[in-house]
């Protein structure tokens, strides 16, 4: 039986991860890419976002085009943006996180690949529903599937974290946050795999 979408994604990612670091180069997953990581495919981001690590050098335009290359994908004429089939690629700058971030590996058919942590997103999540006004029904949406997936993980997830990072100057989204995880509750899909922390 084929890949379903979600698990071709995942394969894709994994393969994307592995022929950057055999470079020197290793991958963070942020974004709705994240999210859609985070959430088993529960929400479908439109393109797959990536970020290098923090600290490490831009990735050469002849690296980047000789992986993309390798993976059958085409650029679309803007900058580090590809298109393999009908998913767009970004290969965006370095991550920025909050301070101390915990990262999250997840195990892929081809290796482990490596999300922006799951506070982050969520709060992140919340200010761009926030950051609409009214808030749209569909960015919304994505918030309160993280903020599923982020009650579904347990001890796992760094609350206190999340709350600090929220109610910072940078987002200001505390109470829109603290509100969210009170409609979510403990209900709500669990996500089926766990994933392992990593600094």
């Amino acid at each position: 039986m084929a890949d379903d979408p979600f698990a071709q994604r995942l394969r894709l990612i994994g393969t994307l991860t592995r022929l950057f670091r055999e470079r020197g180069w290793d991958l963070v997953v942020v974004g709705g890419s994240a999210v859609e990581f985070y959430t088993e495919g529960q929400y479908v981001s439109g393109d797959i976002d990536v970020c290098r690590r923090s600290g490490q050098r831009p990735i050469p335009p002849a690296i980047e085009r000789e992986v993309m290359q390798s993976l059958g994908a085409t650029s679309t004429g803007t900058r580090r943006q590809w298109k393999l089939g009908d998913v767009f690629i970004d290969l965006l700058g370095e991550v920025e996180t909050a301070p101390g971030p915990v990262f999250r590996e997840l195990e892929t058919p081809e290796g482990p690949i490596r999300l922006m942590p799951a506070e982050d997103v969520l709060v992140e999540r919340v200010f761009v529903a926030q950051a609409q006004r009214p808030p749209q029904a569909s960015t919304l949406a994505v918030a309160r599937k993280m903020a599923v997936a982020a009650v579904a993980m347990g001890a796992d997830f760094d609350w206190p974290k999340a709350y600090a990072l929220a109610g910072s100057r940078d987002y200001d989204v505390e109470l829109p946050l603290r509100a969210l995880v009170a409609e979510v509750g403990a209900g709500g899909p669990k996500v089926r795999r766990k994933s392992r922390q990593a600094r």
